[in-house]
């Protein structure tokens, strides 16, 4: 059922706190910026993103500019919190302009793999004075309660790309050109690295000549890289995986990935790829080799999966469901009017 966002509550005023960790992703709604700007294009009032976690500054050790002037209360204002290195920052500065405080949970802290310390999941959910979490699948609902996070204060928030217009023509090259296997390196370890290399020449090994394929390596690879590619490798298990996963399905273009959680929150049948246990070559080579010699096979997976994107990952519905939980938790609040002189 559609949601008529013109009825919504009227906008708030969001000041945006987000980790100098996060990447600039560009296409998604994990970047700062994007979010920043959706937001705004959705009528919110967005200040920031401030950046945190860069270093102290004298007199500041948060490293956030505080609002001008000695009155700190404003009517409908709400701070959100984005990045593992952002909430307590943030729920310093809601603490101070006695506001709500919305944290978007990071992702890599909902993932068995984290390095992030358990201490630090169990402040953010169940003791920082958060309104509202926001997670990215049902999953890390589940991981966010058993943190301590309180069931009726969790909500999910899908992922959101930028979709590609399919229609538009791609700049690969025409046949008979090899078939394009793109690994995104850019949060690989060299032991993955070394993995996908040794299953691609592997592959080489047992088809000879009967296969003619092409591993495309590229950091931080592009929509049209996924779209120029006819499978997309995903062998790590981090939260990055998940962004991956996302452009391979906007781009049209089947994936073989590791099966772990962070695949698995976008990855929800087999129709949407081809999953393999991390580690296993030989289940890895055989995968590989059955999507790489069936042309209707990835053209049918590559279909569904960009329906799957368009359905649940579209990047303005991912906008206007973070519109609406702003809203109402501005709308919900009981503003108090606060000052320095209060504290």
């Amino acid at each position: 059922m559609s949601t008529d966002y013109r009825l919504a509550p009227e906008p708030a005023e969001i000041t945006l706190v987000a980790g100098c960790d996060i990447p600039g992703y560009g296409d998604c709604s994990r970047d700062p910026d994007v979010l920043a700007a959706g937001l705004r294009a959705l009528g919110q009032r967005v200040t920031g993103p401030l950046r945190v976690g860069g270093g102290r500054r004298s007199g500041n050790p948060y490293g956030l500019d505080w609002p001008a002037g000695p009155r700190l209360e404003s009517a409908r204002a709400v701070v959100v919190s984005i990045g593992s290195a952002a909430p307590v920052a943030s729920a310093v500065l809601a603490q101070t302009r006695a506001v709500p405080l919305v944290i978007v949970l990071p992702a890599d802290l909902l993932l068995p793999t984290t390095d992030l310390p358990s201490g630090y999941g169990q402040l953010l959910c169940g003791h920082l004075a958060a309104a509202c979490l926001i997670v990215e699948s049902e999953r890390q609902r589940a991981a966010a309660e058993k943190l301590g996070a309180a069931p009726h204060s969790v909500f999910v928030v899908s992922p959101g790309l930028d979709l590609p217009d399919l229609k538009r023509p791609s700049t690969r090259p025409p046949a008979p050109a090899p078939l394009r296997i793109l690994y995104d390196t850019w949060a690989a370890s060299p032991a993955e690295q070394e993995f996908v290399a040794e299953v691609v020449a592997q592959l080489q090994i047992r088809c000879g000549e009967a296969l003619d394929v092409v591993l495309v390596a590229e950091a931080a690879a592009s929509i049209e890289a996924h779209r120029n590619s006819d499978v997309v490798v995903i062998p790590d298990s981090g939260s990055y995986a998940t962004i991956v996963a996302l452009r391979a399905m906007a781009a049209g273009r089947p994936l073989l990935a590791a099966g772990c959680p962070a695949i698995q929150d976008v990855v929800t049948t087999a129709r949407h790829g081809v999953i393999a246990r991390p580690g296993a070559t030989v289940e890895w080579i055989d995968k590989l080799h059955y999507l790489l010699t069936g042309a209707a096979l990835r053209a049918h997976l590559g279909r569904s999966a960009r329906v799957k994107a368009e359905t649940d990952f579209a990047l303005q519905t991912t906008l206007q469901e973070f519109d609406k939980r702003l809203r109402a938790v501005a709308s919900s609040w009981n503003y108090l009017s606060t000052s320095r002189d209060d504290l």
